[in-house]
């Protein structure tokens, strides 16, 4: 992929990013302030990842949650047992539609999604 490809999606990802007030794809941690992108898999391919809060990024690489094939939350309830308050448990997300961007040729690739859930048991 070329430099000026790459340059687009991250001009395309910060423009959606800093136009939505949201948390954004899944949204409970601290604030967009930390922002992660998280690999699905591993290359270098830039629908290999994910914008992602803190502790999204953390509860997705300990494969608390992936994403289907139909970009929504799949939250693994065989890896942890949860307590919390009504609407911001990560159960709560389960089955909820990732945000995407309009375009799809941005949106992360079927089969790092795929390696994701398969790594993970999701």
């Amino acid at each position: 992929m070329s430099g000026a490809a790459l340059q687009e999606i991250k001009d395309s990802l910060r423009e959606l990013y800093q136009a939505d007030a949201r948390p954004w794809l899944v949204g409970f941690s601290g604030g967009k302030d930390s922002t992660l992108v998280a690999s699905l898999s591993r290359n270098n391919d830039p629908r290999n990842g994910l914008a992602l809060s803190k502790n999204a990024h953390w509860q997705f690489d300990r494969g608390l949650w992936s994403v289907s094939d139909d970009y929504r939350v799949v939250v693994n309830r065989q890896k942890f047992i949860e307590e919390g308050i009504p609407g911001q448990k990560l159960v709560d997300f389960d089955g909820h539609r990732l945000f995407l961007p309009s375009d799809p040729k941005y949106w992360p690739d079927q089969k790092h999604i795929a390696w994701h859930r398969s790594r993970h048991g999701t």
